[in-house]
């Protein structure tokens, strides 16, 4: 493949618009977005975990219309957080049943899936 398919553009677009939709709640109020989900956390980690989401989705905006060698680190990037994100999930699951880890290990799973398949066929 000489070029980045297009739809890996739209997908990293629509990365950037989930992480976003996640993010500005969770940074804003974050006692209770959390309680949506039915979690509960320090504000500063809900925080923090919303900050590690608007650095990438927002390079996922940023990075979109960059070249195959941009898109291959970013993937690697991606493939990384959303691996650890869901040994993360699952160590949780082993420890309580929340129905909100699921949602989110489903989350991870869709992204880590879509990175993987880009990621090799670049």
């Amino acid at each position: 493949m000489k070029a980045v398919p297009p739809s890996l553009r739209y997908w990293f677009l629509i990365h950037g618009v989930v992480d976003y939709a996640l993010a500005i709640p969770l940074f804003i109020f974050p006692t209770a977005t959390l309680a949506l989900f039915d979690l509960s956390a320090p504000p500063v980690l809900a925080r923090i975990v919303a900050a590690a989401l608007f650095a990438i989705g927002g390079i996922s905006f940023i990075a979109r219309d960059c070249n195959k060698e941009t898109y291959k680190i970013l993937l690697t990037l991606k493939l990384i957080w959303s691996a650890l994100s869901i040994i993360a999930i699952l160590l949780a699951l082993l420890q309580q049943f929340m129905w909100s880890w699921w949602f989110f290990l489903g989350l991870f799973c869709i992204f880590f899936g879509v990175w993987l398949y880009y990621r090799i066929k670049l």
